[in-house]
């Protein structure tokens, strides 16, 4: 399920599909800007978001 918008070379998702025992869903962070061009797999949206907010170049 994706719950973001491209418009800022990023794609938020979550995958109902795989539910970890606390009952938080998987959760990919898909980047598409030239610097760091990639998707990265979390164990959950907590997860994916504590580590996004702490890097200075995706707050910048």
């Amino acid at each position: 399920m994706e719950i973001s918008s491209e418009d800022m070379g990023v794609i938020f998702l979550l995958n109902p599909q795989i539910i970890a025992i606390d009952g938080e869903w998987e959760a990919w962070f898909c980047n598409f800007s030239t610097a760091s061009f990639g998707a990265q797999r979390y164990r959950s949206f907590d997860e994916m978001m504590e580590e996004i907010l702490s890097d200075p170049e995706f707050i910048g």
